[in-house]
């Protein structure tokens, strides 16, 4: 039996916790949240899925603290389209027509660890590997009975951790793209 004691694969997201607090938590699995009025929500999601907010009143303003980690469409004044964009935290602050702030969403975004994990059950139903994430890496713990085995379970993981460069590589193209547009613009 070959121990994977804190194996560490470079590049990944946030553990999936929950922070206790005045407002509701939404894991990964909730796909409408509502927003209490005048109160907040804690709602973690998996890289590139999307959420619902609803808000018990129309919304006049929305705002997305950092942009690079989520964006926000209105659907209609009371609710609200969420995508995850990439791993980190941000906060979305929903304000009504006459200036009150209506709440605010503190999101998480992280790798989908539900789908890793479905995943390694699946193709290694008999393997004792737990995941947990640690900054934008991915930890994979437990015992593997061969080092082949091993090594599947690190290849597997490192798919899922594609997916952030996959989402900086597009960062930088449309920098990239819109430095360039702006310089034949000047000509």
């Amino acid at each position: 039996m070959l121990s994977i004691t804190k194996k560490v694969i470079t590049a990944f997201g946030v553990l999936l916790m929950s922070l206790g607090g005045a407002g509701a938590t939404y894991a990964q699995g909730a796909s409408i949240a509502q927003l209490p009025m005048g109160g907040s929500i804690d709602m973690t999601m998996p890289l590139y899925k999307s959420r619902i907010v609803t808000v018990e009143q129309p919304s006049g303003r929305v705002a997305v603290g950092n942009p690079d980690i989520a964006d926000i469409v209105v659907i209609s004044p009371t609710q609200m389209y969420i995508l995850a964009k990439d791993i980190g935290n941000t906060n979305l602050l929903f304000w009504a027509r006459d200036g009150r702030l209506l709440g605010s969403v503190n999101l998480e975004v992280s790798h989908d660890l539900d789908g890793l994990k479905a995943k390694l059950h699946q193709l290694l139903p008999n393997e004792a590997i737990e995941i947990y994430s640690a900054q934008r890496s991915i930890v994979l713990k437990g015992r593997a009975s061969t080092a082949a085995t091993m090594d599947a379970a690190v290849r597997i993981a490192e798919g899922y951790l594609a997916q952030i460069q996959t989402a900086k590589k597009a960062q930088q193209f449309e920098l990239e793209e819109g430095r360039s547009r702006r310089e034949d613009e000047a000509v």
